[in-house]
């Protein structure tokens, strides 16, 4: 009798994940336009049309265009974009729990990812956040030399998705110092960054020239960021939920008529002006407030921290029974927690990393932080830092129950700590609602 194929219990777990998704997908969210994939969508019909809307980046846009003209139906385009990021998703992970062995944390990793409802919400909603995990993870597996290859194709792979992942989300900029420098300190040689660097730059400048051609103005990547940093960071921002402004509308709440007042007036200004009208008065807050500013990173930085509630959010809207919400939203904490930890808990065991690693793995995930830290974060922006937190536990020695009940005082501590960071989050959370 042969022997079982060693891929057969991934693949069995990988079957059983899409089937989560379409069972969510199809028989409880039904509507997978949810939220901003609806302007995605409009956003993809008029690159079909010929029009580029500069506000949102292209990225996800054209990825969605270029479905709907090889004809996929309506009713399945967004299930089917976010399925296939996912089986995307879970193949590249595979390379990052498994080579070590078959370590316990390996299993319970690609389990937890099966079962977060964030990650299954993101499966069937067409967003940015998905492709942007998929290939942070990529590049950060280039960069930290776990992939190997000719130098050309390692160069153009890193390239390819440095430059993908700025044309999904324009804040990802921020990692390609830290990613390119890992890249070429793992080889020991700073002309190895040439390759990537040119790669990376071409693409995001045949986009950038495409703008241009249309826009006849210059704008990086695409428009919202200047307004997004604008929203992070004025007057009326809260101190503690400036998340609030990026999800709701508070238009008729008079403590914000003016706040829409001043949008509306820059609204008002020819279109090539918005964006500089947008970052001057952004800017100019920050230095006219600093400590407001500072208050507002570490609220940011908080919301970072927390887990994401925007699938229990929209099942909500949806009118889902409470019992289904609560269940989703707590399960959303543990999972985020539990790679949380194991992240920690893989920092913590210094003799399983490279040299370099631990430094590099740190910088990369402030790299990514920081835009979301200076303009505002809601907790799906932490998304894809998720892999490289299973990449962290992975560097840990295997778990077991006994292996946690002796973890010392400290461990313990941060996840009490952490705890209560996501009970005022659902407090903050609720709240707004």
């Amino acid at each position: 009798m042969s022997k079982p194929s060693s891929q057969a219990p991934w693949l069995s777990l990988l079957l059983g994940s899409v089937l989560i998704r379409l069972l969510y997908g199809r028989w409880v969210l039904h509507d997978h336009w949810v939220g901003d994939a609806n302007w995605y969508r409009q956003a993809a019909e008029g690159m079909l049309k010929g029009h580029i809307d500069p506000y949102w980046p292209p990225g996800l846009p054209a990825w969605l265009a270029g479905e709907m003209w090889l004809g996929i139906p309506h009713n399945w385009l967004g299930l089917a974009t976010g399925l296939l990021f996912w089986v995307l998703f879970f193949w590249v992970l595979k390379a990052v729990v498994f080579p070590p062995g078959n370590k316990p944390q390996g299993w319970w990793i690609k389990v937890v990812f099966a079962l977060f409802p964030a990650m299954i919400h993101q499966s069937v909603v067409p967003l940015t956040y998905l492709p942007v995990t998929v290939l942070v993870l990529m590049a950060w597996q280039w960069s930290s030399g776990n992939w190997g290859g000719p130098t050309w194709r390692e160069g153009l792979g890193l390239g390819t998705v440095l430059g993908w992942m700025v044309l999904f989300r324009a804040a990802s900029l921020a990692l390609w110092p830290v990613l390119l420098w890992g890249y070429a300190w793992q080889r020991g040689r700073w002309r190895f960054i040439t390759i990537p660097l040119m790669v990376a730059l071409a693409w995001v400048g045949i986009w950038e020239i495409t703008l241009w051609n249309q826009e006849h103005r210059w704008v990086l990547i695409n428009s919202a960021n200047s307004y997004n940093l604008y929203l992070g960071n004025n007057p009326w921002t809260p101190l503690d939920h400036g998340w609030a402004l990026g999800s709701h509308d508070f238009r008729g709440d008079p403590a914000y008529a003016g706040l829409y007042a001043k949008v509306d007036s820059v609204r008002a200004l020819p279109e090539a002006e918005q964006d500089i009208a947008f970052r001057e008065l952004a800017w100019g807050h920050v230095v006219a407030d600093p400590k407001a500013f500072l208050v507002r990173v570490l609220s940011r930085a908080w919301v970072l921290l927390s887990f994401d509630t925007l699938a229990g959010a929209t099942l909500s809207q949806m009118g889902a029974h409470p019992a289904l919400v609560g269940a989703t939203l707590g399960l959303d904490a543990i999972c985020f927690l539990a790679l949380l930890m194991g992240a920690w808990w893989g920092w913590c065991s210094r003799g399983h990393w490279r040299r370099g690693e631990r430094g590099l793995w740190l910088a990369a995930c402030i790299a990514y932080s920081l835009p979301y830290l200076v303009a505002f974060a809601h907790p799906s922006f932490h998304l894809p830092l998720l892999p490289l937190f299973a990449w962290a536990a992975m560097k840990g020695d295997p778990l077991s129950v006994e292996a946690v009940w002796q973890k010392k005082w400290k461990d313990w501590t941060l996840l009490c700590l952490l705890l209560a960071l996501q009970v005022f989050w659902v407090i903050s959370w609720v709240a707004q609602r």
